[in-house]
Protein backbone atom coordinates (compact mmCIF):
# COMPACT_ATOMS: atom_id res chain seq x y z
CA UNK A 1 0.00 0.00 0.00
CA UNK A 2 1.99 3.47 -1.33
CA UNK A 3 0.53 5.79 1.65
CA UNK A 4 -0.04 9.91 -0.36
CA UNK A 5 1.06 12.54 1.02
CA UNK A 6 -1.64 14.98 2.44
CA UNK A 7 -2.16 17.14 -0.92
CA UNK A 8 -2.65 13.79 -2.50
CA UNK A 9 -5.56 13.33 -0.17
CA UNK A 10 -6.53 16.50 -0.53
CA UNK A 11 -6.89 16.26 -3.90
CA UNK A 12 -8.66 13.34 -3.91
CA UNK A 13 -11.26 14.34 -1.71
CA UNK A 14 -12.11 17.33 -4.10
CA UNK A 15 -12.03 15.13 -7.27
CA UNK A 16 -14.67 12.95 -5.69
CA UNK A 17 -16.41 15.43 -4.10
CA UNK A 18 -16.50 17.20 -8.05
CA UNK A 19 -17.80 14.10 -9.58
CA UNK A 20 -20.45 12.97 -6.70
CA UNK A 21 -23.46 12.35 -8.85
CA UNK A 22 -27.20 12.97 -7.70
CA UNK A 23 -27.37 9.85 -6.10
CA UNK A 24 -26.83 8.04 -2.77
CA UNK A 25 -26.43 9.63 0.72
CA UNK A 26 -24.46 12.52 -0.34
CA UNK A 27 -27.08 13.82 -2.80
CA UNK A 28 -30.05 13.29 -0.04
CA UNK A 29 -27.48 15.44 2.20
CA UNK A 30 -27.31 18.29 -0.71
CA UNK A 31 -30.79 18.62 -1.44
CA UNK A 32 -31.87 19.07 2.36
CA UNK A 33 -32.78 15.33 3.75
CA UNK A 34 -32.59 15.28 7.35
CA UNK A 35 -30.52 18.77 7.75
CA UNK A 36 -29.32 18.40 10.77
CA UNK A 37 -27.16 14.69 10.67
CA UNK A 38 -26.45 15.43 6.98
CA UNK A 39 -23.16 17.38 7.22
CA UNK A 40 -21.69 14.54 9.63
CA UNK A 41 -22.91 11.84 7.53
CA UNK A 42 -22.44 13.23 4.30
CA UNK A 43 -18.94 14.08 5.26
CA UNK A 44 -18.33 10.72 6.50
CA UNK A 45 -19.80 8.70 3.80
CA UNK A 46 -17.49 10.55 1.61
CA UNK A 47 -14.63 10.22 3.45
CA UNK A 48 -15.21 6.08 3.55
CA UNK A 49 -15.84 6.49 -0.22
CA UNK A 50 -12.53 7.60 -0.88
CA UNK A 51 -11.14 5.08 1.00
CA UNK A 52 -12.97 2.10 -0.94
CA UNK A 53 -11.82 4.20 -3.65
CA UNK A 54 -8.28 3.76 -2.69
CA UNK A 55 -8.77 0.12 -2.35
CA UNK A 56 -9.31 -0.33 1.28
CA UNK A 57 -11.96 -2.27 2.58
CA UNK A 58 -15.48 -1.10 3.00
CA UNK A 59 -15.32 -2.53 7.11
CA UNK A 60 -11.48 -1.07 7.47
CA UNK A 61 -12.57 2.57 5.72
CA UNK A 62 -15.59 2.93 7.97
CA UNK A 63 -13.63 1.93 10.94
CA UNK A 64 -10.65 4.58 10.11
CA UNK A 65 -12.80 7.23 9.48
CA UNK A 66 -14.87 7.00 12.55
CA UNK A 67 -11.96 6.45 14.62
CA UNK A 68 -10.57 9.69 13.11
CA UNK A 69 -13.77 11.58 13.54
CA UNK A 70 -13.20 11.28 17.43
CA UNK A 71 -9.95 13.55 17.09
CA UNK A 72 -11.70 16.81 16.22
CA UNK A 73 -14.09 18.32 18.79
CA UNK A 74 -16.65 19.61 15.94
CA UNK A 75 -17.74 17.78 12.56
CA UNK A 76 -14.83 17.71 10.36
CA UNK A 77 -14.99 17.95 6.05
CA UNK A 78 -14.65 15.02 4.16
CA UNK A 79 -10.94 16.21 3.27
CA UNK A 80 -9.83 16.71 6.98
CA UNK A 81 -11.58 13.08 7.77
CA UNK A 82 -9.96 11.28 4.73
CA UNK A 83 -6.33 12.61 6.00
CA UNK A 84 -6.58 11.35 9.18
CA UNK A 85 -8.37 8.24 8.06
CA UNK A 86 -5.44 7.37 5.73
CA UNK A 87 -3.15 7.76 8.94
CA UNK A 88 -5.29 5.60 11.05
CA UNK A 89 -5.17 2.70 8.52
CA UNK A 90 -1.61 3.68 8.08
CA UNK A 91 -0.67 2.19 11.28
Amino acid sequence: FVRPDDRTAAELAQELAAKAGPKGLVARAAAGARPSAAPVAGARAEAVSALVNLGIDQSSAARAVASAAKQFEADAPAPELIRAALKEVSR
